[in-house]
C-alpha cells in the first residue's frame, strides 16, 4: 500500500503546492491589471513589479548570508498543521468574501506588492530553503481551500480570473 501512496503523497508536496502557489501568482499578476480605472491598473501593476524586485532584494540577501555560512537542508515535507490550515481557509474565505468592500481601491497596489512578494517567497522557500515548510504547506492548502470554497458559494464572474478573482462584487 505504501508504493501506491507515496507517489500520490509526492505530487502533492512537489507538484500540486507549487501549482497552486504558481497559479495564486497568475491570479496576481492578472488582478493586478484588471480595474476600470487605469490609476488603479497602474497601482497594481506597479505594485507586482515592486513585490518582485522585492523578493529578488530578500534573495539576494539570504543566498549571500547562505554562502557564508551554508544552505539549510532537509526535506520538503516537514509535518502539516491542521487548525492553521483551516483557520487559513476561513481567513481566505473571509477576505474574499469581503473583496472591494474592505479594501479601497487606492491600496489595491500596497495588496498586489504584498501578495506578490509572499508568494515568489512562498515558493522559493519551499522549494529551495525548506525550514517554514509546515507551515507554507499547511497555509497554502489551507488558503487554496478557502479561496475555492468562496467560489462555490459566489463563483468568479468572467472580469477575474479563477483562482480566488471574485465572485459577485
Amino acid at each position: 500500500m505504501e508504493y501506491a501512496l507515496k507517489p500520490i503523497f509526492d505530487a502533492i508536496v512537489w507538484i500540486l503546492v507549487p501549482s497552486l502557489l504558481g497559479s495564486a501568482l497568475w491570479s496576481t499578476y492578472s488582478h493586478a491589471q484588471k480595474s476600470s480605472d487605469s490609476r488603479a491598473n497602474d497601482s497594481g501593476q506597479a505594485g507586482f513589479m515592486a513585490g518582485f524586485i522585492l523578493f529578488i532584494i530578500i534573495v539576494v540577501y539570504q543566498i549571500g548570508v547562505f554562502l557564508k555560512t551554508s544552505f539549510p537542508e532537509g526535506p520538503i515535507y516537514k509535518g502539516f498543521d491542521l487548525w492553521l490550515a483551516f483557520s487559513s481557509a476561513i481567513l481566505a474565505y473571509l477576505i474574499f468574501s469581503g473583496g472591494k468592500k474592505i479594501i479601497p481601491i487606492r491600496l489595491k497596489g500596497w495588496g498586489i506588492l504584498g501578495a506578490s512578494f509572499f508568494i515568489f517567497y512562498s515558493l522559493f522557500h519551499y522549494l529551495f530553503i525548506r525550514t517554514f515548510n509546515e507551515f507554507l504547506l499547511s497555509l497554502v492548502l489551507g488558503l487554496a481551500f478557502g479561496i475555492f470554497v468562496h467560489n462555490i458559494v459566489s463563483p468568479p464572474t468572467k472580469e477575474f480570473p479563477k483562482f480566488g478573482g471574485g465572485g459577485h462584487h
